[in-house]
Formats: structure tokens, C-alpha cells, sequence
């Protein structure tokens, strides 16, 4: 039986972040972002119960929808 691999072959993985790289990219502290993802502020993926990911093209998009002293830690 030959398996079928045109889609894993066509298809790139994609890189997605953690919360420390999606922290360090927002220039605020993993704390900060594990509020906001509670408060549903960032766009977020869950995985599992205690797994966050975060796609790096949403969160280019999500943070320049904002001026940058919005996305400031305050």
C-alpha cells in the first residue's frame, strides 16, 4: 500500500511561537501576556490545557492594529 504524501510535501509546517517568544516580539513580560490571553486581548491558540501558541503573521497583524502605546505594558 503506498501512502499518500503530496500533502504533507505540499504543505509547510508552520513555526508557531511560545509565550516567551510572543512576549519578547510584544516587548512585554510572559505575565502580562498569560493576563491578556485570560482577558482574550491576543489571538491565541490553545493546545491542550496548559499549551499556548502563538501564529507569528496573527501577531504581526494583531499588534500593528494597534499604536504601539496600546500594546505597551501598563
Amino acid at each position: 500500500m503506498q501512502e499518500n504524501n503530496s500533502v504533507r510535501e505540499s504543505t509547510p509546517l508552520m513555526k508557531l511561537w511560545t509565550v516567551d517568544e510572543a512576549a519578547a516580539f510584544l516587548n512585554i513580560s510572559s505575565g502580562t501576556l498569560y493576563h491578556w490571553v485570560s482577558e482574550m486581548r491576543v489571538p491565541c491558540m490553545h493546545l491542550g490545557k496548559r499549551c499556548l501558541r502563538f501564529d507569528p503573521q496573527q501577531m504581526k497583524q494583531w499588534a500593528a492594529s494597534f499604536g504601539q502605546s496600546e500594546i505597551v505594558d501598563k
